[in-house]
């Protein structure tokens, strides 16, 4: 099953990234940028909207904890957080297939 091995932190460059670009915390934006998208790049088309859903979101654990919300901890810049992360795919961020082709951003239904 493709994306079986997505782990609750393989994208921690990216959670970086978008810390940065919005919520105005201080890191080398560019770099951040490159880690977040080669990170991003390794996961397969088919989960790159999913892997970007439960970097904002997390998962619910069997014991019921929510585990690997970017957003749980981010409570002055959760809507401006969202959509930047949702949007990560697109032309101006990373550049990369999804399984939706080449959209600007992961479908409404990651963005809520």
């Amino acid at each position: 099953v493709p994306g079986r091995e997505i782990t609750y932190d393989s994208l921690n460059a990216c959670r970086g990234y978008a810390v940065r670009q919005t919520c105005g915390y201080y890191l080398s934006a560019e770099r951040q940028k490159r880690r977040c998208c080669d990170e991003l790049s390794k996961v397969p088309e088919l989960c790159r909207c999913e892997v970007l859903h439960v970097l904002m979101d997390g998962r619910v654990t069997k014991e019921g904890v929510v585990k690997g919300s970017l957003l749980q901890d981010m409570s002055g810049c959760k809507k401006l957080t969202r959509e930047f992360i949702a949007g990560i795919v697109g032309r101006e961020e990373c550049n990369l297939e999804t399984v939706f082709g080449r959209y600007h951003y992961c479908p409404t239904q990651y963005r809520s």
